[in-house]
């Protein structure tokens, strides 16, 4: 794949498709190699699936300079854009994004730190799980605020908040490469859950 394959634009169905040939036959080549020490994932569902996701890593491991370089120079103009426009947005407030008024004053420097990464993580299930971590942090930030009496206890983050606040912290941690990385979410992704399809999903709309 790496040498040979040759991505084209509109056709990345087909690359992905193509790459998980490839993890599915090496995931059978390595339970049919390690009958002792993988014996379980003949008859478990999740032992199978789990072995599948650490293929999938490390294929798309492999294949991330590839596929990320040819999005990123098909997206360059769009992330030059998103660059600048959050580079002018570093003094805005959670409610200029359509947040409560209430989470104005949250204090979210972990998620923002933790979003800064996201263009380092090198296959879409990495950065999934980073996503993961930062709504989580976002979560988290709530409920501090709401035991150090910012928020009223009965508080409750809906989803009309959430979105605002993950395009804020997006904002404020200025990724680099943002269309890219949603691109490559969007095409790549597969991660079969409705929690990767939803930070996929945030992250195109943030941007």
């Amino acid at each position: 794949f790496e040498r040979s394959y040759v991505l084209v634009k509109g056709y990345f169905g087909h690359a992905r498709r193509k790459l998980t040939g490839i993890v599915e036959t090496a995931t059978e080549e390595l339970v049919k190699g390690n009958v002792s020490a993988l014996r379980e994932c003949n008859y478990s569902t999740r032992s199978r699936q789990s072995l599948q996701r650490s293929v999938d890593a490390v294929v798309m491991g492999h294949a991330h300079p590839k596929l990320m370089g040819t999005i990123k120079n098909m997206h360059r103009e769009e992330d030059a854009r998103l660059s600048d426009a959050m580079a002018q947005r570093q003094a805005s407030r959670p409610d200029d994004y359509g947040a409560s008024g209430a989470l104005s004053g949250l204090d979210l420097k972990a998620p923002i730190q933790a979003a800064a990464t996201l263009d380092d993580s090198r296959c879409p299930l990495d950065k999934i799980s980073l996503l993961h971590t930062v709504v989580q942090g976002i979560n988290g930030c709530v409920e501090r605020a709401k035991a150090g009496g910012i928020l009223p206890p009965s508080f409750l983050l809906a989803a009309d908040d959430l979105l605002p606040l993950l395009i804020y912290t997006i904002v404020r941690a200025q990724p680099r490469h943002l269309a890219s990385n949603a691109a490559y979410l969007e095409h790549f992704g597969n991660d079969a859950t409705e929690e990767g399809d939803f930070h996929a999903a945030n992250l195109r709309a943030s941007t």
